[in-house]
């Protein structure tokens, strides 16, 4: 499907060449929907990565992993209060802590994930998510696009992709609101080219 998507974006972004030359270097790229069971451990690791660089944040989830990999407790089960003291000694704030914690309490009753996962709509999945603890906008959009998969979604509180968007803008010579109506229904995968074109260096 990705790859019927790569052709159908490169169609529709038409003229702005800019676009369309970092469309075809970045390849195609894809989306894929996670299982239903990797919920929390999604939306932990959303938590821990906040406000860090791509490398403090690693290092933080893998103190945690390892952690709770010595125990017989998955994720979900041992991010309890009882063991905050262990959680905040990986790294996290009390802050991150507790929305673990909160986010584990969530996910153990059966009407949130369940709820989350049926969920077809952006709109449902901002709802439901960001009415947790540590959990905002933000966090609901990049749930979309990395754990639901979805195709249509863009985060205007993303600041590498008002960045990204920007620069497009300018040297395609067009309005922002202009490139993300010609990319519509697929403005997952424009977000995904601009994290990529971003990272290296072709943006």
């Amino acid at each position: 499907m990705s790859a019927l998507i790569h052709t159908q974006l490169l169609t529709q972004v038409g003229d702005l060449q800019n676009l369309k030359k970092i469309i075809k270097l970045n390849g195609v790229l894809f989306l894929e929907r996670k299982k239903d069971d990797e919920l929390f451990e999604h939306l932990a690791k959303t938590v821990v990565g906040q406000q860090l660089s791509i490398a403090a944040a690693n290092t933080i989830w893998k103190r945690v992993l390892d952690l709770y990999s010595e125990t017989d407790n998955t994720l979900l089960n041992y991010c309890l209060d009882i063991n905050s003291d262990k959680l905040k000694k990986c790294g996290l704030s009390k802050n991150k802590t507790k929305a673990l914690v909160e986010i584990s309490i969530a996910c153990r009753e059966s009407q949130f994930p369940k709820e989350v996962c049926r969920a077809a709509e952006i709109d449902t999945i901002i709802k439901r998510v960001s009415s947790l603890y540590g959990l905002g906008k933000w966090s609901a959009e990049m749930t979309g696009i990395f754990f639901f998969a979805l195709e249509n979604v863009w985060s205007e509180d993303d600041a590498a992709l008002r960045r990204g968007l920007m620069l497009i803008s300018e040297r395609d010579s067009v309005e922002p609101i202009t490139i993300i109506d010609k990319v519509s229904p697929y403005k997952s995968y424009l977000a995904l080219h601009i994290w990529k074109g971003l990272d290296t260096g072709i943006l």
